[in-house]
């Protein structure tokens, strides 16, 4: 019948941990000075206060105050007009019943006795004291509360209690990320029970969720931490091999990993340079020494420079693009015997034009290409073959201002079916290099350029003879 004590046990928590919380922010600027929440109470536990004190005044005998509380209690329009009604009743019959009366002071003496062992957390106690609430003969108020308290209130405050007991010395393990997750699960079990543990456990399970978020940013930039250390020893590996294209493309990635590359890359600016002066050194000596070969070999060497991007980028280009075809044609130039004058015959008869792509080392790609982007020519499937035509798709009439027994050098750009895009004058005879780039943007045909399997441009040098 009577469940006045338990939901005063309830309502007396929700009043303490209500009032008493604070919003964040106050307790961070001023948590000696904040401003208890205001707590709105509902009509059923308006009544319930009311009926809380009634019993209490009955309790000492003082029914006319019980009931004048009752009345107040009514007077609310709640939902507690039946326990209201049985209250009075039972008042009524105390109040006129001396029998009556001293057993239900009997009876609240023994409830205030479960009723300290439950506050202080001697829950056994407090169920011993229950049950002899029950074991009094009929008439007393507080049947009903006792069982609800036997049933359902100590096993509800035994279960928040030991997962609170479990949840704090897990919360303690700093550097443990298993056992903090573990509180974590643990506290919010007791937070959702809504006990007197609540706010402890809120507070609680705060510090654990902060040290959680600390790990996993701790974690996080190790393992950031690691790919930079791993990286870095690659650029090493890859400056020994040369391979100075895949190191600056791992420098980004350090970037991305928002790491500081200074120290590699200057590494690797001192790799390439030193790199340079060599093949710069060996350019000058090849060509002293009229070595063709070892000036061909050296081509793909300073364009592997160039494609890497860095700061001898540019100069290894110029070598690669003008100055190495340059100093081969002036070789052939050289080697050339002097021209003897022709016999007078039509213009158109005594030409006959050739043009040889450039020969280059072929090398095997080792990285990852984007269709349409430029490669260079040495990585490209099969070689590249030219399709020029008969005097190399020059007509007559663009010969007729060229002279015989000279020859130019044409740098061309090929796109990905293998038409030419665009290309410029090399070295040697300037109208023979006008006349062959005019053939080239018209007729010439290349095999497709594909570097493994996938389309590409490249530029390639054509030498043009008459």
């Amino acid at each position: 019948m009577a469940i006045g004590g338990v939901v005063a046990l309830v309502l007396v928590a929700g009043l303490y941990f209500g009032v008493m919380r604070q919003s964040p922010g106050e307790q961070q600027e001023t948590p000696q000075e904040s401003t208890p929440e205001v707590v709105q109470l509902s009509p059923a536990e308006q009544q319930q206060a009311l009926l809380d004190q009634a019993q209490k005044l009955a309790d000492g005998g003082d029914y006319p105050g019980a009931l004048a509380k009752l009345s107040e209690a009514e007077k609310i329009q709640g939902p507690l007009g039946n326990r209201i009604g049985e209250l009075r009743k039972s008042f009524n019959d105390a109040s006129t019943n001396t029998a009556l009366a001293q057993l239900q002071k009997q009876e609240a003496q023994v409830w205030s006795e479960a009723e300290g062992h439950f506050n202080a957390g001697r829950f056994d106690q407090a169920e011993k004291s229950f049950r002899q609430v029950l074991a009094l003969p009929e008439g007393g108020r507080r049947r009903a509360d006792a069982q609800r308290y036997i049933r359902e209130v100590i096993p509800g405050r035994k279960k928040e209690e030991g997962l609170f007991a479990q949840a704090q010395p897990l919360a303690q393990q700093r550097d443990n990320e298993g056992r903090l997750q573990e509180a974590d699960q643990l506290l919010q079990q007791v937070i959702a029970l809504n006990g007197p543990r609540r706010a402890e456990a809120q507070k609680l399970q705060e510090q654990v969720k902060q040290r959680l978020t600390q790990l996993a940013q701790e974690k996080g930039d190790a393992e950031r931490q690691a790919q930079i250390t791993s990286l870095e020893n690659e650029i090493q590996q890859d400056i020994r091999r040369e391979n100075f294209l895949n190191a600056r493309q791992k420098l980004e990635q350090i970037r991305r990993l928002q790491g500081d590359p200074s120290r590699m890359s200057g590494e690797l600016d001192r790799a390439e340079q030193q790199q340079f002066s060599q093949l710069e050194g060996q350019f000058n000596s090849a060509r002293s020494q009229e070595n063709r070969q070892a000036l061909e070999r050296l081509v793909p060497e300073f364009r592997k420079l160039a494609e890497a991007g860095g700061a001898v980028a540019s100069r290894a280009r110029n070598f690669a693009d003008n100055k190495i075809p340059k100093a081969l044609s002036d070789l052939e130039a050289a080697s050339r015997p002097a021209p003897t004058p022709p016999a007078p015959t039509p213009a158109a008869a005594s030409h006959s034009i050739s043009c040889t792509v450039f020969p280059v080392t072929a090398r095997k790609m080792d990285r990852p290409v984007s269709a349409g982007s430029t490669q260079g020519q040495a990585f490209i499937d099969g070689g590249v073959v030219l399709s020029a035509g008969a005097n190399c798709g020059l007509s007559s009439a663009a010969l007729q201002g060229v002279a015989e027994n000279v020859q130019a050098m044409i740098g061309v750009t090929i796109d990905e079916s293998g038409s030419v895009a665009d290309g410029r004058v090399l070295s040697g005879d300037t109208g023979l290099g006008q006349a062959a780039l005019a053939a080239a943007k018209q007729s010439w045909k290349f095999n497709p350029p594909k570097v493994n399997g996938v389309s590409v441009k490249t530029t390639v040098s054509v030498t043009i003879k008459n």
